[in-house]
């Protein structure tokens, strides 16, 4: 499992998955990751770009479910974009439409 998300799932104070972690626990995830992790965030935040855009509309909660993961890992991405913000921004032009609208919040953009 990629450690920003064993770090996530270990910041849940009731265990369960869909739990988001508090705003204190976000600084400390985003403070234990380094440049690797910044580059797993980003793909996994296409890959749910990706899910998303194939799910059902009627499907509202799988897509609440997506759109949770992704807004966990943009509050990650901004703590982390003080330090990381180039390597963010580097990766703009690659991904997917939904993840540039993430990665630009994340960079204070929008």
């Amino acid at each position: 499992m990629q450690r920003f998300r064993q770090l996530i799932a270990q910041s849940s104070r009731d265990g369960s998955p869909g739990a988001s972690p508090t705003e204190i626990e976000l600084d400390a995830i985003a403070a234990a990751l380094g440049a690797t992790d910044l580059g797993e965030i980003i793909d996994a935040l296409d890959e749910l770009s990706r899910e998303k855009d194939r799910l059902p509309d009627w499907d509202g909660d799988s897509q609440d479910d997506v759109a949770r993961a992704q807004e966990v890992f943009t509050a990650i991405l901004l703590r982390m974009a003080p330090n990381h913000g180039a390597a963010i921004a580097a990766r703009l032009p690659g991904v997917e439409p939904l993840t540039r609208r993430y990665l630009d919040l994340a960079l204070g953009r929008a």
